[in-house]
């Protein structure tokens, strides 16, 4: 009989942890370093754990190139969701608790921030859904992530026409 350690690297990940919550995927993480090391640098477990804890589906991928999506550290994503989750979890949440850890700012790339605050937003707004100023700016960060850059300033103020509509 085999064990879970024998198993190639790639099943470990994409099959064994995918079905783990994440406080199972920590503990396996600290069997070995060769484990510990597959599953901190699997992008792809950490964005389905992104997907499955925060409910974040990375929509605009056709719109992005597959190296912008493999740049984003999806471990930092969940992370900084992480502990903005349990910061938003207090019975008493309003909606000034909600800009406040929306406004903070973390060491993240670009597209991994403007992920966290759609995550910290996505958080208040199921908590608190008749907030204008938190709709309001949920709908900025989404038209904000649909931005493809475009060559010209021609085709750029097309597509900021669109958005406008």
């Amino acid at each position: 009989m085999s064990s879970l350690l024998e198993l190639p690297s790639e099943l470990l990940e994409l099959n064994v942890c995918q079905c783990l919550d994440v406080v199972s995927v920590s503990q396996l993480s600290l069997v070995n370093r060769s484990v510990h090391q597959d599953i901190t640098h699997c992008s792809k477990l950490w964005e389905t754990l992104v997907a499955r804890h925060f409910g974040y589906v990375n929509k605009p991928a056709q719109a992005q190139s597959n190296s912008d999506n493999s740049e984003i550290s999806w471990r930092e994503v969940f992370i900084a969701g992480w502990q903005d989750y349990w910061m938003l979890t207090p019975a008493t949440l309003q909606e000034s608790d909600v800009l406040h850890v929306y406004h903070q700012k973390l060491r993240l790339q670009p597209r991994e921030a403007q992920i966290r605050q759609e995550i910290v937003l996505m958080l208040g707004l199921r908590r608190i859904p008749t907030s204008v100023k938190l709709i309001q700016l949920y709908a900025n960060v989404i038209r904000q992530a649909h931005l493809v850059p475009r060559v010209g300033a021609a085709s750029t103020a097309r597509a900021l026409r669109r958005l406008a509509l």
